[in-house]
């Protein structure tokens, strides 16, 4: 889709571990880190069934922003702008585009 923003947010193994800690409230790393490989064998497939994407290859994104450096705050400003750009505005074509994908 033409007027579509391709985003990649990501986090460090070990950030994505310390947050699913957190938020599972584990103790165990070993254990919070399977469930992170998990997480992400689970979505590598979901948008390989149906996008034809990898998504490990960044050329597939538009942008990406690494929350271990930026907020996620951050990250939401920058993305509201883009989406907000001349460059991704919705068109005529884009729309049709769009009808005849569904």
């Amino acid at each position: 889709m033409p007027h579509a923003v391709r985003i990649c947010v990501s986090a460090s193994r070990r950030e994505r571990v310390r947050r699913m800690m957190r938020r599972l409230e584990l103790e165990d790393e070993a254990h919070a880190g399977r469930i992170v490989d998990q997480n992400d064998e689970s979505a590598q497939a979901v948008m390989r069934r149906h996008f034809h994407i990898d998504v490990r290859d960044i050329n597939e994104y538009d942008v990406g922003f690494n929350t271990d450096r930026m907020g996620v705050d951050q990250c939401v400003e920058k993305i509201v702008a883009m989406v907000r750009s001349p460059q991704f505005e919705e068109t005529e074509q884009s729309r049709d585009k769009l009808r005849d994908v569904a």
